[in-house]
């Protein structure tokens, strides 16, 4: 058995060469297929997990509690300068987006007012700039364009990219 304090104190360092980020965009109907990704999820190496949900700014969200049913992962809500540390689940905080800054440091910063936001693309776009060949984008349920210019990011960087199958999906938009 793992030791749970040795797994906490790890930390991805900028030279690891082993270390795999993998970003999950959800939108709407998200919130099934997700409790179902953490429930099969295997036990994890080095790797550590974003999920990146459309919330909307006035809702208190449940989702760290919802997906600690199905995983015995540390979850936690991404904090700015928080650092990234292997076979963790983060969550992008109410009002905000959530980017990297570097290989191992995430920043956050105030959804923009008016317009579209799209949290999915910012994210996993920020990623794929550091991750390449190390980063994996799922992208879930969901309606309208959020995670198609991140994932053609990750294609382009040399990483994995995966989508829901639209007859499995709540919301195939």
């Amino acid at each position: 058995p793992r030791n749970q304090y040795a797994r906490d104190q790890r930390w991805m360092s900028e030279a690891s060469d082993d270390f795999y980020l993998v970003a999950i965009g959800a939108s709407a109907g998200g919130l099934e297929p997700l409790q179902a990704f953490f429930g099969a999820l295997a036990q994890l190496k080095n790797t550590a997990l974003v999920v990146i949900q459309h919330l909307s700014p006035d809702y208190k969200s449940m989702m760290g509690e919802l997906l600690g049913r199905n995983t015995s992962l540390p979850i936690s809500t991404v904090e700015d300068g928080m650092e990234i540390r292997a076979d963790n689940i983060y969550l992008i905080p109410p009002k905000f987006n959530i980017y990297l800054r570097d290989r191992r440091t995430f920043g956050v910063s105030p959804k923009p007012s008016g317009g579209v936001n799209l949290p999915i693309d910012v994210f996993i776009a920020s990623a794929a700039g550091f991750y390449h060949r190390h980063m994996v984008a799922v992208i879930l349920s969901g309606t309208g364009s959020d995670g198609a210019r991140g994932v053609v990011e990750v294609n382009a960087a040399g990483g994995l990219t995966l989508s829901q199958s639209p007859e499995t999906a709540q919301f195939d938009g």
